[in-house]
């Protein structure tokens, strides 16, 4: 059999006093070999209990981070709802001013004039000078933003609005029912 220590050292031998006891094995003190092993095995517990320790530390830092996103998320889509709400508010009002030019526009080409009979009607500029005739616009539908064509009556003598009525245009007297002579021409 081979031999473990070397020679002339024996293999087991008692070493110590009334307090400590050790046993010399090969020149390994068997105490501290167990001393190792505890310290080994201590080690191992405390790294375990850090470890530990640690991962519950880092499940709340997780569980925090997680929370903070959370917000996060919500703040930024509540952002973009509100983004999205505003870009349908301008896209309208953008319609809306393009339709209140488009209205500006078509009413600037009217000018307000008084009828011979006293009325007050608004005419199409473009047509005033026209052998068609000028075109008529019903002054109570302009003040309301709207343009209602007055239609001519009783050969040109008065104007129809299809929402206020009748206007007068000349003063000359109109057939009025059942063929009677309303007021006299002058």
């Amino acid at each position: 059999m081979a031999r473990l220590t070397e020679p002339g050292i024996p293999a087991r031998r008692r070493i110590g006093g009334s307090y400590t006891t050790f046993i010399y094995d090969g020149g390994i003190s068997m105490a501290i070999a167990e001393v190792i092993m505890g310290v080994k095995a201590t080690w191992a517990a405390a790294t375990t209990a850090i470890e530990t320790r640690d991962a519950v530390k880092m499940n709340e830092l997780k569980l925090t981070m997680s929370n903070q996103l959370l917000e996060l998320y919500t703040a930024a889509f509540a952002l973009h709802e509100e983004k999205a709400a505003l870009a349908d508010a301008k896209r309208e009002l953008e319609n809306e001013v393009a339709q209140l030019r488009q209205q500006a526009n078509r009413l600037a080409q009217y000018e307000r004039m008084r009828t011979p009979a006293g009325a007050v009607v608004f005419v199409d500029k473009t047509t005033m000078d026209s052998t068609d005739g000028a075109v008529y616009a019903c002054a109570s539908c302009m003040d309301d933003g709207k343009v209602s064509t007055l239609q001519p009556l009783h050969a040109g003598r008065q104007l129809r609005c299809p929402v206020h009525g009748d206007v007068g245009l000349l003063t000359e007297p109109v057939r009025g029912p059942i063929g009677m002579l309303l007021p006299k021409r002058t």
